[in-house]
């Protein structure tokens, strides 16, 4: 049975041992190739131009996880946490034996007062 992407390569992706190794590594003048360690958790991108003079940067390799509901949970509960103690402190006004629910005197309570 012919498949319409049976004509097309696998792509694979050359293994090195090094940064010395990807350094090493012949690729054609202006071209470029990812080689990928096979001891570390690095990639190397090997840049070529038209002299044939090479760059080899390093890339490190790491697993990106989706936040679970209980992660987002604690992060909630830790936003709150710092929030509690933001707010606590605005509503002190800075006296350490204000209680939490006393309202700094504004301009308007001042005018009641005097009216």
């Amino acid at each position: 049975m012919y498949s319409p992407y049976s004509y097309m390569n696998p792509v694979t992706v050359p293994h090195v041992s090094s940064l010395e190794e990807a350094r090493s590594y012949v690729i054609p003048n202006n071209s470029s190739i990812l080689l990928l360690d096979a001891n570390q958790p690095f990639v190397y991108l090997k840049v070529t131009d038209q002299l044939g003079q090479s760059q080899v940067s390093k890339w490190k390799i790491t697993e990106v996880k989706e936040p679970t509901a209980s992660d987002i949970e604690n992060r909630i509960s830790g936003l709150e946490q710092k929030l509690d103690a933001l707010l606590e402190k605005v509503n002190t006004n800075g006296k350490p034996n204000a209680a939490k629910n006393d309202r700094p005197t504004g301009t308007n309570q001042n005018r009641n007062q005097n009216q």
